[in-house]
């Protein structure tokens, strides 16, 4: 069984042949946006009694070339077991990558190969994604796409889909409340901005950085500063402009093109411009262009912040091309490496040239004012990709932690160890590192279970171990306490920049194991109930997490 999505797919759509499982499976593409030679699209894929072990896509070129993606699968989708309660919450999936420069595109097929040794092949329906543009009409061009899609929704409703019709609603609602950034309303947001303006670049993509760049706002706005934050939306793929009001803490937002920040920063009403993240920006080469230009164009103060490393490489968690920590080797090996990479983000930057961004970062954090790093393992990792930055812009501020309330109570020596794995945990997470923990302990008969507090992201973690879902930080002690826990394991196979989660699970006092990278082992190293290890997976991760629960226990 295939589920077409109404906001995605025309009427003639659902009888194009599709190929199928043996068994029922169920996908449905949620959204599919192609512009300017990029493609941004999620859904979801499942099949009752199976699970999804790799996904993958490939973009056809008319040429007769293609070229095959990763598939970031395994992304929790709370809403389809409501409507198919068979099917994991964990069966979500996003597509993002770049094409590749001056090539037609001809088809998008996705795949999903499943552990009964069946794989799924599906064609993205790219007809209206080449013509999706919903900031491009007028409210009348939006009102009868609701009727095209109340249409749709007839069929849909016809096969008792009522849950899912009410879903891509609800998508297409939130829509409808954006505005196109015209040139007048442009020119009049500018206008009412105030001196001593702020221009923040941010990604949209949430996490740790996002609730950083938050805060940072909400401090300017109670200086009485007015913020312009300038942010790329993935899912739309447009460029964001929102205009923070000190006065009044109104946010305004307009969809603009690239350029509109030429105007913005030649106000001259702009006196701080802050860099907090820009993984996702298609283009991306543009920015440290802008960052290091941007003193040209008005007297800026200029602070860059280091979340992850995209400022040393596309590939931001420092991940090479089989998927492990490259540790910045010499520009010959990563001129080998970066071209092979099959990531979506990765692809953004089309040349794949390490030397071209290289010089055009090192050239943006030179000339910052300020450029800091929250521990001394990314400053000394800044240092080796750009040996030129010697001078006292460069600092070490670690972020504030608010510790969560309780303490971890240890018990007697355990006859079975329960290793605890906190947060959402994605590929450079660990995800592959836990489903391998937890599979070896199976088949080696050992008396170890893993519970992840949190979910288990990629096709290898659905359904590798116990998973709690999203959790709240006030609950985690209570949490542990409830799944009788002994251990705590950072898997993250790529050094952290900072590590909340390292630092809260310190504050619960509970033993707490990680591998020798980045800030994880910084903090951990410090830790009197820690233990850093060499990076290693399977049954060495097995031996070794049972010999620190019963030396823990002893202790």
């Amino acid at each position: 069984m295939t589920v077409v999505d109404i906001t995605i797919q025309d009427e003639t759509a659902a009888a194009v042949p599709q190929p199928r499982l043996p068994a029922p499976a169920v996908w449905s593409a949620d959204s599919v946006v192609i512009r300017e030679g990029t493609i941004f699209s999620f859904g979801w894929c499942g099949k009752p009694g199976a699970k999804v072990v790799k996904s993958w896509v490939e973009a056809n070129y008319q040429d007769g070339s293609a070229e095959t993606f990763a598939v970031q699968y395994g992304i929790e989708r709370a809403d389809v077991p409501l409507h198919f309660p068979a099917l994991s919450n964990n069966c979500g999936y996003f597509v993002f990558f770049a094409f590749r420069d001056s090539a037609a595109v001809g088809a998008i097929s996705i795949f999903f190969e499943f552990d009964d040794g069946n794989t799924a092949k599906y064609l993205l329906p790219m007809a209206e994604a080449l013509q999706a543009d919903p900031f491009a009409s007028g409210w009348r061009d939006q009102v009868a796409a609701l009727g095209r899609d109340a249409k749709r929704a007839l069929a849909m409703l016809m096969r008792g889909q009522s849950g899912a019709v009410l879903d891509a609603f609800n998508r297409r609602k939130t829509l409808l409340g954006a505005k196109r950034g015209d040139v007048d309303a442009l020119d009049n947001a500018i206008k009412q901005m105030r001196p001593n303006s702020v221009f923040l670049i941010d990604h949209a993509l949430g996490g740790g950085a996002n609730k950083f760049s938050d805060g940072l706002i909400q401090r300017y706005l109670q200086n009485k500063r007015d913020v312009v934050v300038w942010t790329f939306m993935p899912s739309l793929l447009r460029f964001q402009v929102s205009f923070w009001r000190a006065l009044d803490g109104i946010e305004k937002k307009y969809h603009v093109t690239w350029d509109a920040h030429v105007q913005i920063l030649a106000s001259e009403k702009v006196t701080d411009l802050v860099f907090n993240n820009s993984v996702s920006f298609t283009k991306p080469h543009r920015v440290p262009e802008l960052l290091a230009s941007a003193k040209n164009i008005c007297s800026a103060h200029v602070t860059v912040y280091v979340h992850d490393y995209n400022v040393v490489c596309p590939s931001h968690f420092l991940l090479d091309a089989k998927g492990g920590f490259c540790g910045i080797p010499s520009p010959e090996v990563c001129r080998r490496c970066l071209p092979s990479i099959n990531d979506g983000f990765v692809s953004l930057h089309t040349s794949r040239d390490i030397d071209r961004w290289r010089s055009l970062w090192g050239a943006a954090l030179l000339r910052a004012d300020q450029i800091i790093c929250f521990s001394n393992s990314t400053a000394e990792l800044l240092r080796r990709a750009y040996p030129a930055l010697t001078g006292d812009n460069l600092s070490v501020q670690p972020h504030k932690v608010v510790a969560p309330p309780g303490k971890f109570v240890r018990s007697a020596k355990p006859s079975r160890v329960k290793v605890a794995v906190v947060g959402h945990i994605s590929e450079h997470k660990g995800a592959g590192v836990v489903a391998g923990l937890a599979a070896a302990a199976r088949d080696m008969g050992a008396q170890l279970d893993v519970v992840v507090i949190g979910t288990l992201m990629g096709a290898a973690g659905v359904g590798a171990c116990e998973q709690t879902g999203s959790y709240e930080q006030a609950k985690l002690a209570a949490l542990l306490r409830e799944h009788n826990v002994n251990v705590a394991l950072m898997p993250s196979i790529c050094p952290e920049t900072f590590s909340y989660v390292t630092h809260e699970l310190i504050h619960l006092e509970i033993p707490l194991m990680c591998f020798d990278l980045g800030a994880q082992a910084e903090a951990v190293r410090q830790y009197q109930l820690g233990r850093v290890v060499p990076f290693t997976t399977g049954r060495q991760l097995v031996g070794l997490l049972q010999d620190f629960a019963l030396e823990s226990a002893a202790q």
